[in-house]
């Protein structure tokens, strides 16, 4: 995918967005690390999960790797591989679990690490300028989240951060304004 240099998004926005997927996340029991076994294992929850839709877009966040591309790693029991492509002996005719896949890692690199993203999509389902706007956007909100996490004002409670208080975000927001205090 190429480089884009955009404008970023409104960090009002961003710090919006951030607060959203945050409390969002949070009310998952264990991290959503069950959804898999209550959506194809258990008898009481599969038929009322069968009809919940499928993500169209897959995202394998493969961890952190040191060290510059192409190098095996001493003691690594796999590493990422750029440009490696799936599976050779994979069927073209078989059915892909997601319209769209991304997997990702972070390398580190001398200049700092860097996030390093695949993004594999069957042709016949998507047009390639199409995944490039979409990419060029995700890399755009990417950046944005970035530039805003490094602001001084950054950051700020949400309602799962004070589970004493009953406060919605809009509440906590106006006693920031208010009172000041960490954001």
């Amino acid at each position: 995918m190429s480089r884009v240099e955009a404008q970023a998004l409104d960090a009002a926005l961003v710090d919006r967005a951030l607060k959203r997927v945050k409390e969002q996340l949070r009310e998952l029991p264990d991290h959503g690390i069950g959804y898999g076994l209550l959506r194809q294992l258990n008898p009481a929850t599969r038929e009322q999960l069968r009809e919940a839709p499928t993500p169209q877009i897959g995202f394998n966040y493969l961890g952190r790797q040191g060290g510059s591309s192409g190098a095996r790693l001493p003691g690594a029991d796999w590493q990422p591989l750029p440009q490696g492509g799936g599976p050779r002996s994979q069927d073209p005719g078989m059915p892909v679990h997601h319209v769209l896949d991304i997997n990702a890692y972070t390398q580190d690199l001398p200049g700092g690490p860097e996030l390093v993203a695949r993004v594999d999509w069957p042709a016949e389902l998507l047009e390639q300028q199409d995944v490039q706007r979409l990419a060029d956007g995700w890399l755009r909100a990417l950046r944005s989240i970035a530039q805003h996490a490094q602001a001084p004002d950054a950051g700020g409670y949400t309602p799962s951060d004070l589970p004493l208080v009953s406060l919605n975000q809009t509440q906590l927001d106006r006693l920031q304004s208010k009172w000041g205090g960490r954001k």
